[in-house]
């Protein structure tokens, strides 16, 4: 598997020296990797891990590094879905306004991001919306989705989000379902709670 190999080591070489020229080429510096981070949730003590978090005088930057997936990154930013990185945003310093978040695709050396502010190579999803803007909304919505399910919870009821159930679900919560983190039509592809309305394939 010789081949295999040296094309996989071909494939890190192209993305670091790509990383590295990205963050030199934005006047970026690296403040850490792997960086612990911890804070709370709703009360709730939060302890993450970031890939690379970069500085650029009073400007911040975090960015997760994925090993492919570059169509799904983009989704995610695109439909606000992105809140592992409103997450790294919020436990570096949720008093630091519009701290810049990106995901790297490894396997093409590729940057993704919301707009170019950070890296203007970066393939921008949504470069007219602000950064900060969409960040507290989601944010926002993060908290008001933890709270729904809460209640529920404490009520002794257990939403069931199926592609069976999902229409039962909105008729039944209506607009509420607005300010909360959009729900999936379709069945989620692991899924324990699908034993509970027996839909076990």
């Amino acid at each position: 598997r010789e081949p295999e190999k040296i094309n996989f080591i071909n494939r890190i070489k192209f993305a670091a020296w790509s990383l590295i020229s990205m963050i030199q080429d934005n006047g970026w510096t690296v403040e850490a990797t792997e960086m612990d981070l911890r804070g709370s949730f709703q009360q709730i003590s939060v302890k993450a891990k970031a890939d690379l978090v970069l500085r650029r005088g009073d400007e911040w930057a975090v960015v997760d590094l994925k090993w492919r997936g570059a169509t799904r990154r983009q989704n995610m930013i695109r439909n606000e879905e992105d809140i592992q990185l409103v997450m790294y945003a919020h436990l570096i310093d949720a008093e630091i306004p519009n701290i810049h978040t990106a995901y790297f695709i490894l396997e093409s050396g590729l940057m993704i991001a919301r707009n170019n502010l950070a890296f203007k190579e970066a393939l921008a999803v949504s470069p007219d919306l602000s950064q900060d803007e969409v960040n507290q909304r989601i944010w926002k919505q993060m908290r008001a989705t933890f709270d729904w399910r809460m209640a529920q919870l404490k009520e002794g009821r257990i939403e069931v989000r199926t592609a069976q159930t999902v229409d039962e679900i909105e008729e039944t919560y209506g607009a509420q379902l607005m300010d909360l983190l959009e729900m999936r039509r379709e069945d989620a592809p692991f899924d324990d709670y699908r034993t509970l309305v027996n839909l076990i394939s």
